[in-house]
Protein backbone atom coordinates (compact mmCIF):
# COMPACT_ATOMS: atom_id res chain seq x y z
CA UNK A 1 0.00 0.00 0.00
CA UNK A 2 1.40 3.59 -1.12
CA UNK A 3 2.65 6.00 1.26
CA UNK A 4 -0.09 8.79 0.54
CA UNK A 5 1.84 11.29 3.07
CA UNK A 6 3.22 14.73 1.54
CA UNK A 7 4.72 16.12 4.83
CA UNK A 8 8.37 14.56 3.69
CA UNK A 9 8.28 17.42 0.72
CA UNK A 10 7.72 20.36 2.73
CA UNK A 11 11.09 21.56 2.56
CA UNK A 12 10.18 22.28 -1.35
CA UNK A 13 6.50 24.29 -0.52
CA UNK A 14 6.39 28.02 -2.40
CA UNK A 15 6.57 30.80 0.07
CA UNK A 16 3.72 32.42 1.03
CA UNK A 17 2.72 34.87 -1.82
CA UNK A 18 -0.11 37.31 -2.71
CA UNK A 19 0.07 38.52 -6.40
CA UNK A 20 -1.30 41.47 -8.00
CA UNK A 21 -3.44 41.12 -11.26
CA UNK A 22 -1.48 42.86 -13.73
CA UNK A 23 -3.53 41.16 -16.83
CA UNK A 24 -7.34 40.20 -17.09
CA UNK A 25 -5.50 37.01 -18.52
CA UNK A 26 -4.57 33.43 -16.98
CA UNK A 27 -2.29 30.91 -18.30
CA UNK A 28 -3.67 27.08 -17.23
CA UNK A 29 -1.50 24.74 -19.02
CA UNK A 30 -0.45 20.77 -19.33
CA UNK A 31 3.21 19.54 -19.10
CA UNK A 32 4.30 16.42 -20.49
CA UNK A 33 5.83 17.41 -23.51
CA UNK A 34 5.63 21.20 -22.79
CA UNK A 35 7.26 22.14 -20.08
CA UNK A 36 8.59 19.11 -18.72
CA UNK A 37 10.03 15.95 -19.89
CA UNK A 38 8.09 12.85 -18.96
CA UNK A 39 10.84 11.44 -17.17
CA UNK A 40 13.41 14.26 -16.11
CA UNK A 41 11.16 17.16 -15.52
CA UNK A 42 13.87 19.31 -18.30
CA UNK A 43 12.59 22.48 -18.35
CA UNK A 44 15.28 24.10 -20.50
CA UNK A 45 13.39 25.19 -23.49
CA UNK A 46 11.00 26.79 -22.11
CA UNK A 47 12.87 28.78 -18.88
CA UNK A 48 13.11 32.12 -20.90
CA UNK A 49 9.02 31.96 -22.17
CA UNK A 50 8.12 31.60 -18.42
CA UNK A 51 10.87 34.29 -17.12
CA UNK A 52 9.23 36.18 -19.25
CA UNK A 53 5.57 35.84 -18.11
CA UNK A 54 6.72 35.77 -14.75
CA UNK A 55 7.98 39.14 -14.95
CA UNK A 56 5.03 40.58 -16.83
CA UNK A 57 3.20 39.03 -13.36
CA UNK A 58 1.18 36.92 -15.60
CA UNK A 59 -0.21 33.89 -13.56
CA UNK A 60 1.08 30.12 -15.27
CA UNK A 61 -1.53 27.74 -13.61
CA UNK A 62 0.09 23.96 -14.10
CA UNK A 63 -3.31 21.64 -14.49
CA UNK A 64 -1.94 18.24 -15.07
CA UNK A 65 -2.65 14.36 -14.06
CA UNK A 66 0.27 14.65 -12.11
CA UNK A 67 -0.07 14.22 -8.11
CA UNK A 68 0.78 17.65 -5.38
CA UNK A 69 4.25 15.75 -4.59
CA UNK A 70 5.30 15.72 -8.54
CA UNK A 71 3.73 19.34 -9.02
CA UNK A 72 5.85 20.87 -5.95
CA UNK A 73 8.59 19.88 -7.11
CA UNK A 74 8.07 21.12 -10.96
CA UNK A 75 6.90 24.25 -9.39
CA UNK A 76 10.25 24.59 -7.62
CA UNK A 77 12.25 23.82 -10.43
CA UNK A 78 10.34 26.54 -12.44
CA UNK A 79 10.07 28.76 -9.37
CA UNK A 80 6.25 28.91 -9.78
CA UNK A 81 4.36 29.86 -6.82
CA UNK A 82 0.71 30.09 -8.41
CA UNK A 83 -2.21 27.78 -7.62
CA UNK A 84 -2.06 24.75 -9.50
CA UNK A 85 -4.58 21.52 -9.95
CA UNK A 86 -4.26 18.54 -9.68
CA UNK A 87 -4.94 14.85 -10.39
CA UNK A 88 -7.24 15.17 -13.57
CA UNK A 89 -8.74 18.16 -12.49
CA UNK A 90 -9.18 16.61 -8.76
CA UNK A 91 -8.31 19.39 -6.56
CA UNK A 92 -7.28 22.75 -6.68
CA UNK A 93 -4.52 23.61 -4.86
CA UNK A 94 -3.56 27.40 -3.29
CA UNK A 95 -0.53 28.30 -1.75
CA UNK A 96 -0.78 30.37 1.67
CA UNK A 97 -1.54 33.79 1.41
CA UNK A 98 -2.06 34.02 -2.82
CA UNK A 99 -5.50 35.31 -1.89
CA UNK A 100 -6.60 37.65 1.02
CA UNK A 101 -9.80 35.99 1.30
CA UNK A 102 -9.75 33.08 3.78
CA UNK A 103 -12.05 30.13 3.59
CA UNK A 104 -11.89 27.23 6.20
CA UNK A 105 -10.34 24.50 3.57
CA UNK A 106 -8.86 21.37 4.07
CA UNK A 107 -4.80 22.09 3.87
CA UNK A 108 -1.70 20.30 3.25
CA UNK A 109 1.68 21.71 4.19
CA UNK A 110 0.40 25.06 4.49
CA UNK A 111 -2.02 24.92 1.01
CA UNK A 112 -5.37 25.27 0.81
CA UNK A 113 -6.99 22.32 -0.91
CA UNK A 114 -10.30 21.98 -2.78
CA UNK A 115 -11.13 18.58 -3.77
CA UNK A 116 -13.86 18.63 -6.69
CA UNK A 117 -14.24 14.87 -6.48
CA UNK A 118 -13.28 12.00 -4.00
CA UNK A 119 -10.58 11.71 -2.11
CA UNK A 120 -8.27 8.64 -2.61
CA UNK A 121 -9.78 6.56 0.09
CA UNK A 122 -13.46 6.80 -1.02
CA UNK A 123 -12.14 6.10 -4.80
CA UNK A 124 -10.30 2.96 -3.73
CA UNK A 125 -12.74 1.58 -1.87
CA UNK A 126 -15.26 2.07 -4.81
CA UNK A 127 -12.78 0.65 -6.61
CA UNK A 128 -12.21 -2.59 -4.44
CA UNK A 129 -16.26 -3.31 -4.24
CA UNK A 130 -16.65 -3.10 -8.29
CA UNK A 131 -13.51 -5.08 -8.70
CA UNK A 132 -14.84 -7.76 -5.93
CA UNK A 133 -18.27 -7.74 -6.78
CA UNK A 134 -17.87 -7.86 -10.81
CA UNK A 135 -15.12 -10.29 -10.50
CA UNK A 136 -12.81 -8.31 -12.99
CA UNK A 137 -9.46 -8.31 -13.93
CA UNK A 138 -7.75 -4.93 -13.30
CA UNK A 139 -5.10 -3.63 -10.81
CA UNK A 140 -3.45 -0.44 -10.05
CA UNK A 141 -1.44 1.88 -7.50
CA UNK A 142 -2.38 1.01 -4.62
CA UNK A 143 -1.86 -2.70 -5.31
CA UNK A 144 1.93 -2.16 -6.65
CA UNK A 145 5.24 -1.26 -4.63
CA UNK A 146 7.12 1.64 -5.05
CA UNK A 147 9.66 -0.91 -7.77
CA UNK A 148 6.15 -2.12 -9.39
CA UNK A 149 5.18 1.56 -9.98
CA UNK A 150 8.51 2.45 -11.48
CA UNK A 151 9.15 -0.59 -13.75
CA UNK A 152 5.34 -0.59 -15.21
CA UNK A 153 5.41 3.62 -15.64
CA UNK A 154 8.85 3.29 -17.32
CA UNK A 155 10.15 6.13 -14.61
CA UNK A 156 12.96 6.14 -11.55
CA UNK A 157 12.36 5.40 -8.59
CA UNK A 158 12.32 8.95 -7.11
CA UNK A 159 9.12 9.71 -9.70
CA UNK A 160 7.42 6.62 -8.49
CA UNK A 161 7.37 7.85 -4.48
CA UNK A 162 5.76 11.18 -5.67
CA UNK A 163 3.42 8.85 -7.82
CA UNK A 164 2.45 6.68 -4.93
CA UNK A 165 1.49 9.84 -2.82
CA UNK A 166 -2.20 10.22 -4.56
CA UNK A 167 -4.80 12.64 -3.12
CA UNK A 168 -7.83 12.08 -5.13
CA UNK A 169 -7.28 9.97 -8.10
CA UNK A 170 -5.75 6.38 -8.75
CA UNK A 171 -4.27 4.87 -12.29
CA UNK A 172 -5.05 1.45 -13.17
CA UNK A 173 -4.10 -0.94 -15.82
CA UNK A 174 -7.08 -3.28 -17.42
CA UNK A 175 -6.01 -7.26 -17.97
CA UNK A 176 -9.86 -8.19 -18.98
CA UNK A 177 -11.71 -8.72 -21.66
CA UNK A 178 -13.12 -6.07 -24.26
CA UNK A 179 -16.62 -6.71 -22.95
CA UNK A 180 -15.83 -6.64 -19.40
CA UNK A 181 -14.46 -3.29 -19.67
CA UNK A 182 -17.78 -2.12 -20.86
CA UNK A 183 -19.25 -3.45 -17.98
CA UNK A 184 -16.48 -1.43 -15.91
CA UNK A 185 -17.37 1.59 -17.37
CA UNK A 186 -21.03 1.05 -16.24
CA UNK A 187 -20.00 0.30 -12.77
CA UNK A 188 -18.08 3.48 -12.44
CA UNK A 189 -20.92 5.14 -13.71
CA UNK A 190 -23.00 4.54 -11.24
CA UNK A 191 -19.90 5.08 -8.25
CA UNK A 192 -19.64 8.53 -9.80
CA UNK A 193 -16.33 7.87 -10.93
CA UNK A 194 -14.89 8.90 -14.39
CA UNK A 195 -12.54 7.15 -16.48
CA UNK A 196 -9.68 8.96 -18.38
CA UNK A 197 -7.19 7.53 -20.40
CA UNK A 198 -3.10 8.62 -19.42
CA UNK A 199 -0.19 7.04 -21.68
CA UNK A 200 -0.67 3.12 -20.55
CA UNK A 201 -2.78 3.62 -17.73
CA UNK A 202 -6.50 4.37 -17.56
CA UNK A 203 -6.64 7.04 -14.75
CA UNK A 204 -9.75 6.99 -12.05
CA UNK A 205 -11.15 10.44 -10.59
CA UNK A 206 -13.95 11.45 -8.80
CA UNK A 207 -16.68 13.09 -11.46
CA UNK A 208 -14.43 16.25 -12.56
CA UNK A 209 -11.97 16.76 -15.08
CA UNK A 210 -9.39 20.09 -16.27
CA UNK A 211 -12.08 22.05 -17.61
CA UNK A 212 -14.44 22.58 -14.53
CA UNK A 213 -11.67 22.98 -11.96
CA UNK A 214 -10.14 25.53 -14.18
CA UNK A 215 -13.57 27.47 -14.23
CA UNK A 216 -13.63 27.07 -10.54
CA UNK A 217 -10.21 28.70 -9.65
CA UNK A 218 -11.17 31.47 -12.90
CA UNK A 219 -14.03 32.38 -10.55
CA UNK A 220 -12.09 32.83 -7.47
CA UNK A 221 -9.48 35.07 -8.41
CA UNK A 222 -12.44 37.08 -10.14
CA UNK A 223 -13.65 37.41 -6.91
CA UNK A 224 -10.40 38.17 -5.39
CA UNK A 225 -9.90 40.77 -8.15
CA UNK A 226 -13.35 42.26 -8.57
CA UNK A 227 -12.65 41.91 -12.37
CA UNK A 228 -13.46 39.84 -15.11
CA UNK A 229 -10.66 37.21 -15.75
CA UNK A 230 -10.19 35.49 -19.01
CA UNK A 231 -8.05 31.88 -19.43
CA UNK A 232 -5.68 31.00 -21.68
CA UNK A 233 -5.69 26.73 -22.25
CA UNK A 234 -2.93 24.93 -23.23
CA UNK A 235 -2.20 20.86 -24.26
CA UNK A 236 -1.00 18.54 -25.98
CA UNK A 237 -3.54 15.94 -25.34
CA UNK A 238 -6.68 15.14 -27.06
CA UNK A 239 -8.05 14.23 -23.81
CA UNK A 240 -7.85 17.87 -22.64
CA UNK A 241 -10.47 18.35 -25.33
CA UNK A 242 -13.20 20.40 -22.53
CA UNK A 243 -11.03 22.31 -21.45
CA UNK A 244 -9.59 23.80 -24.52
CA UNK A 245 -12.96 24.23 -25.76
CA UNK A 246 -14.01 25.98 -22.22
CA UNK A 247 -11.17 28.57 -22.27
CA UNK A 248 -12.36 32.07 -23.49
CA UNK A 249 -8.34 31.31 -25.83
CA UNK A 250 -6.83 27.96 -26.80
CA UNK A 251 -3.96 26.00 -27.98
CA UNK A 252 -3.30 22.58 -29.58
CA UNK A 253 0.28 21.53 -29.31
CA UNK A 254 1.25 18.57 -31.15
CA UNK A 255 -2.13 17.80 -32.52
CA UNK A 256 -2.66 17.53 -36.39
CA UNK A 257 -5.50 20.25 -37.20
CA UNK A 258 -6.95 18.07 -39.87
CA UNK A 259 -8.22 15.25 -37.32
CA UNK A 260 -8.94 17.14 -34.59
CA UNK A 261 -12.73 17.72 -33.61
CA UNK A 262 -11.18 20.97 -32.46
CA UNK A 263 -10.52 22.00 -35.73
CA UNK A 264 -13.79 24.16 -35.77
CA UNK A 265 -13.31 25.65 -32.82
CA UNK A 266 -13.15 30.11 -33.56
CA UNK A 267 -10.36 30.77 -30.77
CA UNK A 268 -7.89 28.07 -31.09
CA UNK A 269 -4.26 28.68 -32.23
CA UNK A 270 -2.81 25.45 -33.55
CA UNK A 271 0.71 25.58 -33.17
CA UNK A 272 3.27 24.37 -36.06
CA UNK A 273 5.66 23.38 -33.40
CA UNK A 274 5.74 20.36 -31.24
CA UNK A 275 6.63 20.52 -27.43
CA UNK A 276 8.28 22.52 -25.83
CA UNK A 277 9.19 24.64 -28.71
CA UNK A 278 5.54 24.40 -30.05
CA UNK A 279 4.20 25.84 -26.32
CA UNK A 280 7.05 28.78 -26.55
CA UNK A 281 5.11 29.06 -30.04
CA UNK A 282 1.68 29.11 -28.51
CA UNK A 283 2.44 31.79 -25.89
CA UNK A 284 4.51 34.33 -28.13
CA UNK A 285 1.12 34.17 -30.38
CA UNK A 286 -0.94 34.75 -27.52
CA UNK A 287 0.75 37.86 -26.37
CA UNK A 288 1.01 39.01 -29.61
CA UNK A 289 -2.61 38.63 -31.17
CA UNK A 290 -4.88 38.10 -27.39
CA UNK A 291 -3.45 39.80 -24.82
CA UNK A 292 -4.52 42.89 -25.46
CA UNK A 293 -7.32 42.24 -26.75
Amino acid sequence: MPNTSVNYISSLQAPAANHDLATPWLIFTGLNGLLTDSFAYSTKPVLDTLEKLKKNNIPVILNSNKTFSELIEIRKIINNDHPFIIENGSAICVPKGYFKSSESVDKIDGYAMYFLGDQYSMIIQKLHRIRKDGKLNFAGFYDWTKADIAKKAGINQHLALLNQQRLCSEPILWHDTAAKFEVFKAELEKYQLTLTPANNFYLISGKTNKASAMELLKEKYQQEYKENVRSFALSSSVHDQKMLEQADFSSAISIEKSTSPLSNCQNIFFSKHAGSEGWSESIEYFIKNKFNT
